[in-house]
């Protein structure tokens, strides 16, 4: 009878522990996923329609996708899922609902035409389990049907070491039995509801950059992932994408700019350059503005580490400002202007 007993309390023990050890993915406050495909962070905002899975591409490519509070649909708190299409305002939509059960693990979505929930991760999921897939479109990409677990191994993020699924489709054609990741905490590194997703490939561009072994051919790269106060998820590999794109730059491993202009720059600056760009020897800002303004210019480097900052009176016309480039090693770094209404954004290359 003592060996039974001791035998329920290592396997209650081992519950206990196996329950402790698991990361959830929805914070209770704030959810940002961010992905590469199309930059264009910096627009006005716009209304969030429902979102059409089956129309045009622009409907479910979106750059961001964020949770904006909770509700409650049969006595089941959900939190609202929204996605932006940061190049294409009109295409922001109202996505669906998630909720995550800690407890066993998983983690559930509902369209937003409230068809029955489906089970997006289970992370529970031992080697040789299966989970059953339908996908909007499967085409492309991923098919219809059961899932396969592989293998399960550990990978480290942002957040520190988090378990990585590998699943794949043993039913579906050859040519498409696509490698499916998941990554506790994280979900898919291409999409977070794959299943409502453009699922189609994104090509060999990012795939060849990479030397760790995620894999990014899933049509879109989540390059963030981040919590309110916590960067759970970030992919440099795929944020490199925003950099070698001469008009976009990022700060940290979630924030994106658009250095080729702002919301207002239309309106306060009709012309904004640095020259000589790129140049080993000293730059100077030239800038058109429209009208008189005080704004703060600020210079950073890559990392997104502030190295100056000064306030200055812009008159309307023309106006020149040396930048204390002299000092600088070679590489990019960002000037900025900011103003009331907005900020505005240049590259500058420094070499030697």
């Amino acid at each position: 009878m003592k060996k039974l007993y001791s035998s329920i309390l290592l396997l209650i023990c081992m519950s206990n522990l196996n329950a402790q050890g698991y990361f959830p993915m929805l914070d209770s406050i704030s959810n940002n996923w961010y992905y590469v495909a199309t930059i264009i962070p910096v627009r006005t905002t716009s209304s969030a329609p429902d979102c059409d899975y089956l129309s045009a591409s622009f409907n479910y490519s979106a750059c961001k996708m964020f949770t904006s509070g909770d509700t409650t649909i049969n006595s089941v708190t959900y939190k609202k899922l929204d996605q932006e299409q940061l190049m294409v305002p009109g295409s922001d939509c109202f996505f669906g609902y998630l909720r995550e059960d800690s407890a066993t693990q998983r983690i559930y979505f509902m369209d937003n035409l409230l068809n029955p929930e489906i089970l997006l991760y289970d992370f529970s999921l031992q080697v040789g389990d299966s989970i059953y897939y339908d996908f909007a479109i499967q085409s492309f990409y991923y098919i219809n049907g059961y899932y396969k677990v592989d293998s399960i191994s550990t990978v480290n993020i942002q957040a520190g070491p988090r378990r990585i699924f590998y699943l794949r489709n043993y039913a579906a054609p050859f040519q498409l039995q696509y490698p499916m990741e998941w990554i506790e905490s994280v979900g898919h590194p291409g999409h977070v509801v794959l299943t409502h997703s453009g699922n189609q490939l994104i090509g060999s561009g990012i795939f060849g950059l990479c030397t760790d072994f995620l894999i990014r051919d899933f049509y879109q790269s989540l390059s963030c992932f981040e919590h309110y106060t916590q960067k759970v998820f970030f992919d440099s590999c795929a944020h490199s994408q925003a950099v070698n794109n001469s008009c976009f730059l990022y700060t940290d491993s979630c924030n994106y700019f658009n250095i080729c202009g702002s919301l207002d720059e239309n309106g306060l600056l009709s012309d904004v350059k640095i020259f000589p760009n790129p140049s080993s020897e000293p730059a100077t800002l030239y800038i058109e503005a429209n009208r008189n303004a005080n704004v703060e210019l600020q210079l950073f480097d890559i990392s997104g580490k502030m190295l100056f900052s000064q306030n200055m009176t812009l008159s309307q016309g023309k106006n020149e400002t040396p930048l204390k480039t002299d000092r600088l090693d070679s590489g990019a770094y960002l000037v900025a202007l900011k103003f009331e209404s907005g900020s505005v954004y240049r590259k500058l290359i420094r070499t030697q």
